[in-house]
């Protein structure tokens, strides 16, 4: 009984809210504000998008250098024979790491290319 009568209450509250977004009951939205609706695989997508045009930015690229580690160089070799003629590998050092420059490419948005 309990639950009927508020569920009864509940449907009458829903009923008794002002429906918000209806045309003559709210102001209409300013225009950079008002939705776009876009396709997408067939389905519309809602965007609110700004009236002003955004430029479109294009990469100016500029040369530095960049300091960058080469690591040290490791190879495995053959360094002896066992018993019954099977090779005995180890990993042998070859070259120490070092620092190395090279010429990168840098945006002022951040972009980088490494060639």
């Amino acid at each position: 009984m309990i639950r009927a009568l508020v569920r009864s209450l509940a449907a009458v509250s829903l009923l008794a809210t002002p429906t918000f977004g209806h045309d003559s009951c709210v102001t209409p939205l300013p225009r950079c504000a008002q939705p776009r609706f876009e396709v997408r695989f067939g389905m519309p997508i809602g965007r609110f998008e700004c009236a002003v045009a955004r430029p479109i930015h294009r990469h100016a690229f500029r040369l530095e250098s960049e300091r960058c580690w080469v690591e040290p160089l490791f190879e495995s070799r053959v360094v002896g024979y066992d018993l019954c003629r099977r090779p005995i590998r180890r990993e042998v050092f070859v070259r120490e790491g070092y620092w190395s420059y090279r010429t990168v490419e840098v945006c002022r948005c951040g972009a980088t290319i490494r060639r």
